[in-house]
């Protein structure tokens, strides 16, 4: 996962456990405790999907660490015969089918298994980085399916984060619109509910938002905040391009919108369209399957 879904993550975590300390509150709230149990769902589905995920990775990470101690354990020896044998690089263990994959990981391990560790600690290989592998391999087997790629099934993996994230936020907003409803019987409870669930912040002086957006993510801000003739400044930060477009439905991704690329800024100034209308709000997309983006958008009125 990406740091941004590792902290919505930890922020949902976060918000459950909020949920279950004040129980007493919405348990008898058919409508609170069905989003809940939708948000505790599709966290769990996350879950698992990110373990799977880092099975992949940290076998072939631990296998390509013990592989390097054993080339120069058999270079040192000048036995070409067991080094052909167990010559890997890390894109034997990834790129490949996962039967291949983890043969050749399995390999490795077996092999430094089957000698003296007193001979392996020179070339960095110790007991626990054999044992480790050994578990990583076990736990491999039982979550990745057999005859896929490596890398196919980590980014199959990947999309399936994104599109389960995608399901997440919407039902994050709609609990929130349940807590609300105990604004005034809870006080305190909503308080403590809302703590860390902001995204957007506005500074002083000027509109400001400041967006961390998850792959394939699209967050829409500065709501009727703005009007014709006014300037909004987009600052990419990211090593990555950017889509944004003024809009007057926030909810929905326009099928034309402005590229913005990595590192840059734009100044949009807001005018009327051939409709004599505009946008009233800035939405803005990550496009990218795989990274984060850190977008600022500042606005100076006009």
């Amino acid at each position: 996962m990406t740091q941004a879904q590792e902290n919505y993550q930890d922020m949902t975590n976060i918000t459950l456990g909020v949920m279950e300390s004040n129980d007493g509150e919405w348990t008898t709230d058919v409508t609170t405790a069905s989003r809940l149990n939708d948000v505790t769902t599709t966290l769990a589905n996350i879950n698992v999907l990110d373990k799977k995920q880092g099975l992949n990775a940290k076998g072939a990470t631990a296998a390509e660490h013990i592989d390097d101690g054993l080339i120069a354990y058999y270079e040192s020896k000048n036995d070409q015969t067991n080094l052909a044998i167990i010559k890997y690089t890390h894109s034997d263990f990834v790129h490949c089918s996962f039967s291949e994959g983890y043969k050749r990981m399995n390999l490795v391990q077996s092999t430094a298994a089957g000698i003296a560790i007193a001979n392996l600690i020179p070339f960095k290989i110790l007991t626990t980085d054999i044992s480790e592998l050994g578990v990583s391999l076990g736990l491999l087997k039982d979550a990745a399916p057999a005859n896929r790629l490596m890398k196919v099934t980590n980014k199959a993996i990947t999309k399936a984060i994104n599109e389960q994230f995608k399901i997440l936020k919407p039902q994050m907003k709609k609990l929130d619109s349940s807590v609300n409803t105990y604004k005034k019987s809870s006080p305190t409870f909503v308080s403590e509910y809302k703590i860390g669930r902001k995204i957007i912040h506005y500074g002083k002086g000027h509109t400001t938002a400041e967006l961390n957006l998850m792959p394939i993510e699209t967050e829409s801000v500065l709501g009727n905040k703005y009007t014709v003739g006014d300037v909004l400044t987009i600052r990419n930060h990211s090593d990555f391009t950017v889509h944004y477009g003024l809009t007057d439905t926030p909810d929905i991704l326009p099928t034309v919108m402005q590229s913005l690329e990595s590192n840059t800024d734009i100044k949009v100034t807001v005018e009327k369209d051939a409709k004599d209308s505009f946008g009233h709000w800035l939405i803005v997309h990550n496009p990218n399957e795989f990274d984060d983006v850190s977008v600022t958008v500042l606005l100076a009125k006009g």
